[in-house]
This record gives structure tokens, C-alpha cells and sequence, in this order.
């Protein structure tokens, strides 16, 4: 059972339960002399039903300092009423005094619940004296009984101080587990959008780059072709009167399209090179895994099976959106630690396959709106998505048809 809040709390009210149920079980089965015993019954009966309801009013209204502290006040006055005449029967009062204790303890903070308890244990023990109830004399413990319920009630005290105190730390560690997960999602999640972020930045920029190159293309021919329009014109006109010249204006015609044939055709090599280096398809796809793998510590298993290193641009942008999203639900929604991904080609079927050790989630992939939109694109293509959530774990099916 996972330790938290709740169980915590539930834990001291079923305690209290249990003490209080024993202690009624050792009155009924073990009682006094008979006088005493037919006067102290009804009341004692009274006392542990109230001092039960009190139990339930504390695990209801704990966080309410003041009802606390006037619940304990009543229940320490309850349990010297019961507990008194006992006399040298102390098993009772012990029991009555341990609910107290642990209650105290595991409501209030260390040092006021060590100094309330410790403060109850000395008046319990002071209480142990002669006395007279219902004209009946009762007389008190021993002192070695007295010294024996001393000491359990410290070791009680004691017990209830160290569980307390584990308790708090177990439930320290687990809330700053919580945070360094949710720093890890938020990590992550923040690392997959600004890969996202820099591609498009990246894609921006090429088509930027060239419009640029284009725009220089365009300049470049019509720079050409209007100067050899007014130089061939010209050539026209000096070719009746002026052969030689006719001949200059040719060569510079010849030599000026040379040059805009180079220029352009150094613009179109580097249009063309623009995004050539740019990762396509499995090399996309298994540089981005690698990247997440190393920033969250995920452990990623892939078989490519048969596929080709690249598809479509569609193909390849669907797939890696698939991956992307799969990771990032594997590490926010189930924690996972491992995920394992394999991909195969049958009968024009892209078929993908993946599966994780999360804590699986059978909401985790409705309520997204990366997967809706991989369903609804999926579904376009006449192809299958299957996600199915396991006690271990979280599984995706999907087939694309390639065709």
C-alpha cells in the first residue's frame, strides 16, 4: 500500500477503532467486583461510543487546530473518568491512554504532540492513588504495576513519535519525487517544442534563403537579357556602318551572357543545395529519439524491421509525429522509464508498434490533442490506431497504408 495523506490518516482512525473495540472486549470479559462493575457499565459504554465519535470528528475536522485541541481536552477528561475506577486494573486504562497518545502524536506537531502526551502520562500516573466511588473504596496499583504502565506509556509515546517521523519523511521524499517528475515532464515537453520550435525556424529560414536567391535569379536574367537586348540593337545599327564595332558589341553581347549563364547557374546549384543537409526520414527520426532518449533518461528501444530509410515527405512527417507524441504521453502520463518502439512494412502497411512500463492510462491518449489529430489523419488514410492501457504498461497499434 502506497503511503500517503489519506492512508495515513485512515491508519490512526482504524487504530484508535481497534484499541477502543479491545479494551471494551477486556471489560466485558474480565470484570470487577460486582457492584462496581454493574454502576461503571453503562457509563463506560457511554464514554467509548463517545469517545469513537470523537475519534471520526478529529480524522474529519484535524486540520481545524482549535476543534483539535478541544476534542483532545474532552477525550483526556473522558479517560480519566473511565480510567479512574479501574484501580489496580490498569490494562483498560493503558489501552484508553495509547489511543490518546497516538492520536495526539499524529495530529499535532512533534514538539506539542511530545509535550501534550507527555504532560497526559504524568497525570494518569499521578491519578493512581486510593479512593472511593459508588461508597466502594478502590484501592491503586502497585508501584512495580505503576512503573510497568510508565513504561509503556513512554515506549508507546516513543513508537508513535518514530512512525510519525518516518511517515513525514516517506511522504516528503514522495511529494519531491512528484515535483522532480513533473520538472522532468515540463522538461521534456519544453525540450520537444523548442525541437519543434528550431525546425520551423529552420524551415522558415530556407524559404526565406530562398526567396532571396530567387528574387537574385530573376534580377540576374533580366539584368542580362535587357542589356543584350540593347547592345544586339545597337550591333544592328553599327552593322552598316561600322563593322569593327559591330564586332565589339558582339563579343561583350557573347562574353555579358556568359557571365549570367555562370551567375545563374551558381544561383540554381545553391537553391538546390539549400536543405540538402537537412535530415530526412529514419536519420530525422532516429536523431530526434536520441535527443529525447538522452534529456529524460527514457530508455528507447527501436527496430526499423524492413522499412525503407525514407517515405513521402507526408509519410515521413505523419511517422515522426506519431513517435513524438508517443514519447512525450509515455513520459508525462505514465512515468515510463522504457519504451520500446518497432516498425515493419507488410503488404504496403507501414506497421508501427509501440509499448511502455508506465503506469498506463486509459484516458491518456483521448484527452491529447497531438493524438487526436494523428487518429484523424490516420483515419484519412484508411489506416488503424489502437492504443490499449495495461496494468504494466501502455501499448499503440497503428498501420498505415502506403498506397
Amino acid at each position: 500500500m502506497k503511503v500517503n495523506a489519506e492512508n495515513y490518516l485512515r491508519f490512526i482512525y482504524t487504530l484508535s477503532i481497534l484499541f477502543y473495540f479491545i479494551a471494551s472486549v477486556l471489560f466485558f470479559l474480565f470484570p470487577m467486583s460486582t457492584d462496581i462493575y454493574h454502576r461503571l457499565t453503562p457509563h463506560f459504554i457511554v464514554c467509548i461510543i463517545f469517545s469513537t465519535v470523537l475519534t471520526f470528528v478529529i480524522w474529519i475536522f484535524g486540520a481545524n487546530t482549535t476543534v483539535l485541541y478541544l476534542v483532545f481536552t474532552i477525550k483526556a477528561f473522558i479517560f480519566l473518568i473511565i480510567g479512574i475506577p479501574f484501580g489496580e486494573n490498569l490494562s483498560i486504562e493503558f489501552l484508553l491512554l495509547c489511543v490518546l497518545i497516538i492520536e495526539i502524536v499524529f495530529y499535532c506537531k512533534i514538539v506539542v504532540g511530545t509535550a501534550l502526551s507527555s504532560i497526559l502520562i504524568l497525570i494518569a500516573v499521578l491519578f493512581q492513588r486510593n479512593f472511593y466511588a459508588w461508597n466502594t473504596a478502590i484501592y491503586k496499583p502497585q508501584l512495580s504495576n505503576i512503573i510497568t504502565f510508565l513504561l509503556l506509556a513512554i515506549f508507546i509515546l516513543t513508537t508513535s513519535l518514530l512512525i510519525k517521523h518516518l511517515t513525514e519523511h516517506i511522504l516528503n521524499i514522495r511529494k519531491i519525487n512528484m515535483d522532480l517528475n513533473k520538472s522532468v515532464q515540463n522538461l521534456s515537453s519544453a525540450n520537444i517544442s523548442f525541437q519543434v520550435y528550431a525546425e520551423s525556424i529552420e524551415k522558415v529560414a530556407i524559404s526565406s534563403e530562398r526567396k532571396r536567391i530567387t528574387k537574385e535569379i530573376h534580377d540576374i536574367i533580366g539584368y542580362t537579357l535587357t542589356s543584350l537586348i540593347v547592345m544586339m540593337e545597337s550591333a544592328i545599327d553599327f552593322s552598316k556602318k561600322n563593322s569593327r564595332k559591330t564586332e565589339e558589341l558582339l563579343e561583350k553581347s557573347r562574353e555579358l551572357a556568359e557571365n549570367g549563364l555562370d551567375e545563374i547557374r551558381y544561383s540554381l546549384r545553391l537553391l538546390r543545395s539549400l536543405g540538402s543537409e537537412r535530415q530526412k526520414g529514419l536519420k530525422a527520426l532516429h536523431r530526434m529519439i536520441s535527443v529525447f532518449s538522452e534529456n529524460t533518461g527514457v530508455n528507447i528501444d527501436i527496430n526499423y524491421g524492413n522499412i525503407p530509410w525514407t517515405f513521402r515527405e507526408d509519410i515521413d512527417m505523419l511517422v515522426r509525429h506519431i513517435i513524438q507524441e508517443s514519447l512525450v504521453n509515455s513520459l508525462r502520463h505514465g512515468n515510463a522509464t522504457r519504451i520500446k518502439i518497432s516498425f515493419s512494412l507488410i503488404d504496403s502497411q507501414l506497421k508501427i508498434f509501440i509499448s511502455d512500463n508506465g503506469k498506463g492510462s486509459p484516458t491518456s491518449t483521448k484527452d491529447g490533442i497531438g493524438f487526436t489529430v494523428i487518429k484523424e489523419e490516420i483515419s484519412k488514410r484508411n489506416g488503424e490506431f489502437k492504443a490499449v492501457s495495461l496494468s504494466n504498461g501502455f501499448e499503440i497499434y497503428i498501420s498505415i497504408p502506403l498506397d
